[in-house]
């Protein structure tokens, strides 16, 4: 457990309100706090009345970028600082000069829970692996608190009075930023590649700040790292531990992987990086190795992936559905087309959806990967699309689609994969990826049910 801080008659600043500003407001407005400053975006009579449980008497709000914002993040006794803004933000120099401690919500979290953590950051793959490792404490029995970059922040999870076993933290590089002691007993970075360029000028920033994940590990602590990581600028107490792509390999020697619904190479390795941290993280919940390797089987069974990121819809006899709404560009729908190959069946790819105005043509290398799908196109890039090849598909959009198919059902002893992995951006018929994921996912289902 990191140090206990004692927050009555403190003064606190929150800066920035999005899902981990709101959760801290929230778990801040009872502490006893002798003053709370919030910071935001746009004029404070735009927004201060739609926070919740605030009290006006001890709350102050102000505009970010002004010069009383500037001067009273430089009077507090901590900055809470939503993981989106930068620390080279202006609004913050003065207090940076002053030393404030500048920290996010998870670091503030972790002071009052007293339960093993266990985190995970990484470029690709972190939010499939968090969320299959939560599935293994379901079959474990185990109450886990599931957040940091997904879902609820980790302060609204401690508000919310619920007692949590462990807590499984997903953890951004913006995130990593603003640690201070947070010490969780297993960590790692599953990957690191090039990413977030608008934040960080170079990727070794990037990578640096992903490294600070491990600063307050100790020598009984356990830090795993996977491709790209490279070394830190600081030395860590905590033991390292390397995770290759070729030992990955064994994971079928270790689990019957006859039932796994997530496909490709890439999910294998994550699952084999998840198998590790979990056997180190066993003895930290006082329990057998060997219950948590039938928790992890049984979560091979059951775990469909995250939602709308090659997630397994469903089968029958006839239909294997994956939907991979979450792609946006070529490059994603590529990975997703070599991960579906692994199952040597027919392929029908659905894709569309807003034109970018650049990048819109496939390259030949991705005509290479799609030469053996039957193509079904929808949306607005059917403009561009269309003309390629005269045996793709052009359909309004899922409803349609999925009457075609039911229409044109032909008896056959092998099943075909339906994958929708859009290659474009969604607002030309949904407002948001999850949307377009969400209303495939309830028409595909009708197709399950028909067949």
């Amino acid at each position: 457990m990191n140090s206990v801080i004692d927050l009555h008659g403190k003064s606190v600043a929150v800066y920035g309100l999005g899902v981990s500003g709101l959760g801290a407001l929230k778990f801040l407005a009872h502490r006893g706090l002798e003053k709370l400053v919030i910071v935001n975006k746009g004029k404070p009579e735009e927004w201060k009345n739609q926070l919740p449980h605030l009290n006006s008497s001890f709350s102050h709000h102000y505009e970010e970028g002004s010069s009383q914002a500037i001067d009273e993040l430089a009077a507090v006794d901590f900055i809470l600082l939503a993981p989106g803004i930068p620390r080279t933000s202006l609004t913050l120099r003065k207090a940076l000069e002053n030393k404030i401690p500048i920290w996010n919500e998870l670091e503030l979290a972790s002071r009052f829970f007293s339960r093993p953590i266990l985190a995970l950051t990484g470029t690709n793959g972190k939010t499939t692996s968090v969320s299959f490792m939560a599935e293994v404490m379901k079959h474990l029995g185990v109450n886990a608190f599931v957040g940091g970059n997904i879902g609820r922040s980790f302060l609204e999870g401690l508000e919310s009075g619920e007692k949590f076993d462990l807590a499984l933290l997903e953890v951004s590089s913006f995130q990593c930023e603003s640690l201070d002691k947070m010490k969780p007993c297993v960590a790692g970075i599953l990957n690191l590649f090039p990413n977030h360029g608008e934040r960080y000028s170079v990727h070794e920033d990037y990578r640096q700040a992903k490294w600070l994940l491990c600063h307050a590990q100790g020598k009984d602590d356990h830090f795993y790292i996977g491709p790209g990581c490279k070394e830190p600028v600081f030395k860590p107490s905590v033991q390292i531990h390397r995770i290759s792509e070729e030992d990955s390999q064994r994971l079928s020697e270790e689990f019957n992987l006859n039932e796994l619904k997530i496909v490709g190479a890439h999910n294998r390795f994550n699952l084999w990086f998840c198998w590790q941290m979990l056997k180190a993280f066993s003895s930290k919940l006082k329990r057998d190795e060997e219950e948590m390797k039938a928790a992890f089987q049984k979560a091979i069974g059951t775990f469909s992936g995250v939602a709308n990121r090659i997630e397994y819809i469903g089968e029958n006899k006839k239909y294997l559905i994956y939907n991979d709404a979450k792609s946006t560009n070529w490059e994603a729908t590529v990975t997703a087309i070599k991960a579906m190959r692994e199952k040597k069946l027919p392929m029908t790819l659905i894709i569309g959806g807003q034109l970018r105005g650049h990048n819109d043509t496939p390259s030949a290398s991705v005509m290479e990967e799609l030469k053996d799908c039957e193509v079904f196109l929808f949306g607005e890039s059917q403009k561009v699309l269309r003309t390629i090849n005269p045996y793709w598909r052009c359909f309004e959009g899922f409803g349609e689609i999925i009457s075609h198919l039911k229409e044109n059902e032909q008896e056959s002893k092998t099943q075909e994969i339906i994958l929708l992995s859009p290659a474009f951006p969604s607002f030309d018929q949904f407002s948001h990826y999850v949307e377009r994921g969400d209303f495939f996912r309830e028409k595909a289902r009708e197709l399950l049910k028909d067949v």
